[in-house]
């Protein structure tokens, strides 16, 4: 009888394990495999006797690179393998705990987490209920802050976070955020607010469009020729701007726009976009808007905008809601919103 003969192992990484197969070693009675941590290491028994041509290493740590080599014996002798390297990956746990907090502002609601260890993305979920049904309120998010600006002042909603891996999800604490109601410079609630949604939801492209509906919730009807409306934006460059008015149920040649340079700009606005109403608009009844206004802009040289960092900008909803970030003014007069500080 002579020694076994010559023959080759492979390995396949897996979850904190490897997967080791080799090819048959002419004349072997029995196999065994041996690991070690280096290629030029010592190499230790892993198995018992094998007869078979596979074996799985189920005691390997994820992230560390094991050499693994399978000997072949009979009784004449023994015949060892090449040597091959596995990296097993880390088995993926489910995120841990965490906690958010809440924090109210004019028609808005600031939330804030920590990190839950091993969350790949979170998700801001919204209910007016503390204890049923909550909805997805964002996207997928990696940042540790989120702001509502589509909230409702003088209603009380009940956030909490998902922060969600490849292995599953952990749901943070549940909060509770009252936001305070827009007020005129003599502190009187107006009823009035701007609902907004992008019609294109694309940063970065050559054409911003806003849209707006005018919402009362007054006592008394309100002339449109007595309101502005503000969108706020950066320019990006010193470019001119041209205005369109696609559409308005009031009637596209009863709206109006022009384009203020800030004389205090911020990180976020150093334009905005100022839209005004002739007489011919008519009037906002009590318990009624004034139809969707639908606006769009570009610049002269028709180059791309930047609107992911614009105060007014947001993609959180495709559909109409209250956006605290749009300012309305009665009279001159503030009466809905916050204008960037």
């Amino acid at each position: 009888m002579t020694v076994p003969g010559s023959f080759t192992a492979t390995g396949t990484a897996g979850t904190a394990q490897a997967a080791l197969s080799w090819t048959a070693s002419s004349g072997a009675a029995s196999y065994k495999v041996q690991r070690s941590t280096s290629s030029s290491g010592s190499f230790a028994d892993l198995s018992g006797t094998l007869t078979g041509l596979t074996y799985t290493d189920t005691t390997a740590a994820g992230g560390t690179t094991y050499y693994y080599r399978v000997v072949a014996t009979n009784t004449a002798g023994s015949t060892t393998s090449n040597t091959v390297s596995v990296t097993p990956t880390s088995a993926v746990t489910v995120p841990g705990s965490f906690t958010v907090t809440g924090t109210a502002g004019t028609s808005q609601a600031s939330l804030s987490w920590t990190a839950s260890s091993g969350a790949a993305s979170y998700k801001v979920q919204r209910s007016t209920s503390g204890s049923s049904g909550f909805a997805d309120l964002s996207g997928s998010l990696t940042a540790l802050t989120y702001t509502d600006t589509t909230a409702v002042g003088d209603t009380t909603y009940y956030y909490r976070v998902v922060s969600t891996n490849a292995a599953g999800s952990a749901t943070s604490n549940t909060v509770s955020v009252t936001p305070a109601s827009p007020s005129t410079g003599e502190g009187t609630a107006t009823g009035l607010a701007v609902q907004y949604r992008p019609n294109d939801t694309d940063a970065a492209n050559s054409a911003a469009a806003p849209q707006f509906i005018i919402t009362n919730s007054g006592t008394s009807a309100v002339g449109m020729s007595t309101l502005k409306v503000r969108y706020y934006f950066t320019k990006d460059n010193s470019t001119a701007f041209n205005f369109f008015c696609d559409w308005a149920q009031i009637g596209s040649d009863n709206v109006q726009a022009q384009f203020v340079s800030m004389t205090t700009p911020t990180a976020t606005a150093d334009t905005y976009l100022e839209l005004t109403f002739k007489s011919g608009a008519g009037s906002i009844a009590a318990g009624g808007n004034s139809g969707q206004i639908q606006t769009r802009f570009s610049k002269t040289d028709w180059t791309n905008f930047s609107e992911s960092n614009d105060y007014s900008f947001s993609t959180a909803s495709t559909s109409f809601v209250n956006n605290s970030k749009v300012t309305l003014y009665v009279n001159g007069t503030l009466a809905w919103g916050n204008e960037p500080s």
